[in-house]
């Protein structure tokens, strides 16, 4: 996982500035479902723990949690 995150250091820049840039422009917008889980594969694997807090409020402001809890609600 830590190699990938090395190759898409990139598209984690630009993801990132894109969903800062969504919640700028629209307090209510949600992440899209991969969003969500690219912001919370990062949040896990981020060993600095500022940019960790920074990935988790991002994941819960944008409605990951929702999100998820939705998808684990169709599972069962």
């Amino acid at each position: 996982m830590a190699s990938e995150l090395a190759r898409n250091g990139g598209k984690r820049h630009a993801l990132l500035s894109a969903i800062r840039q969504k919640m700028a422009e629209d307090r209510d917008a949600q992440l899209r479902p991969s969003e969500a889980v690219m912001v919370l594969e990062w949040a896990i694997e981020c060993e600095d723990n500022f940019c960790k807090a920074e990935l988790l409020n991002i994941f819960s402001a944008m409605g990951g949690l929702t999100l998820m809890k939705d998808v684990f609600a169709d599972l069962h």
